[in-house]
């Protein structure tokens, strides 16, 4: 998605690109430093079309960097009906569609702003008229159930709290659900109350937790986070420079649910939570391990060959592994790799 492409079905036509960049920063300061104001821009269409230009640009390779942490669920998505909550300006709508070849049917997508909503809709008349696209204002307008259904939460439960979360999930009674959120605390503390909802509802968690139990973040000053490279279009590389926005490495808070009338058996594995700067000798990682613990592991180079190695360097927090010890030193454990390296 580049911004040519979605530029003459924005609300606002903006003069130069010196008044978007100026929008997208007003947007940003109130993302961040005026939370208190951060509603206010549902109510200008000028910082409406801002935030489509650069949020649905560079949010919308996104789910695609996702689905390569959830690759095994893809047969599951298919055969679902996909109800998107909190469209915006279609970020999410659009490229799930176009992730899948629009071979999952309508996608269904609730949003309560009326300018959000109304921008969405200009796109989708003008970039994706011919797609099965049903965008409605509040979940009493979706149709009644009549297949397996997931429910997606694309940087909504950031905005909604989990009150009205848990209110769409009751209404909309999902069998899947996916959570595509900001990486960050605040929001991490809030998810981890829902965690627990879900899974006292009888959801299984399917990621990023290796099990069920306790989240051995839930009483330290610290929050679990995914991270993801993105590669942008050239257009939207240049507008995040002169933005001064770095949108190349995004961290986001990734979880999927299955209810249990779903049979689909989690593998044993560990998760990467962190990742330390390497040194001359070796990789450094906390891991969450197949009981939900938090270890601190070290890789050593030398048991792997240099393209190996390279590969190693480019992993990620949210990756899972599997691995033997080799040796358990008092800060920490030496660990190997199972299986292929890619």
């Amino acid at each position: 998605m580049n911004i040519t492409d979605i530029k003459p079905y924005l609300l606002h036509q903006f003069r130069s690109e010196s008044e978007l960049v100026k929008s997208i920063n007003t947007l940003s300061d109130n993302f961040t430093k005026n939370r208190e104001e951060i509603e206010d821009y549902h109510n200008d269409e000028k910082l409406i079309s801002a935030y489509a230009a650069f949020y649905l640009t560079t949010n919308y390779p996104k789910f695609s960097y996702c689905m390569d942490y959830l690759k095994e669920y893809e047969d599951i998505f298919k055969e679902s009906e996909i109800i998107d909550i909190g469209v915006g300006p279609g970020t999410f709508v659009f490229s799930i569609g176009d992730y899948f070849n629009w071979e999952v049917g309508t996608i269904y997508g609730i949003e309560t702003s009326h300018l959000m909503k109304k921008q969405a809709v200009k796109i989708k008349e003008g970039l994706y008229s011919d797609r099965d696209i049903e965008l409605v204002s509040k979940s009493s307008l979706i149709p009644k159930k009549t297949k397996q259904r997931i429910v997606i939460f694309t940087h909504s439960l950031n905005e909604m709290g989990n009150k009205a979360a848990l209110k769409y999930i009751e209404d909309l009674d999902p069998d899947i659900i996916l959570f595509i959120e900001p990486g960050t605390k605040p929001l991490f503390k809030e998810y981890l109350v829902l965690r627990d909802e879900l899974i006292k509802d009888g959801f299984d968690c399917h990621y990023p937790c290796p099990s069920n139990d306790t989240c051995p973040m839930h009483d330290k000053d610290d929050w679990c986070h995914q991270y993801i490279k993105v590669k942008h279009e050239l257009e939207v590389s240049r507008l995040t420079q002169l933005a001064h926005k770095n949108r190349k490495w995004m961290p986001l808070t990734l979880g999927l649910y299955l209810n249990d009338k779903i049979k689909f058996d989690k593998k044993s594995f560990a998760r990467i939570i962190r990742t330390y700067p390497d040194t001359k000798y070796g990789f450094k990682w906390d891991l969450c391990n197949q009981k939900n613990e938090l270890i601190t592991v070290e890789v050593l180079k030398r048991d792997y060959t240099k393209k190996e190695n390279k590969l190693i360097a480019d992993f990620l927090a949210g990756r899972e592994i599997s691995f033997t010890v080799t040796k358990k030193l008092d800060a920490y454990w030496r660990i190997k790799i199972e299986g292929e390296i890619e």
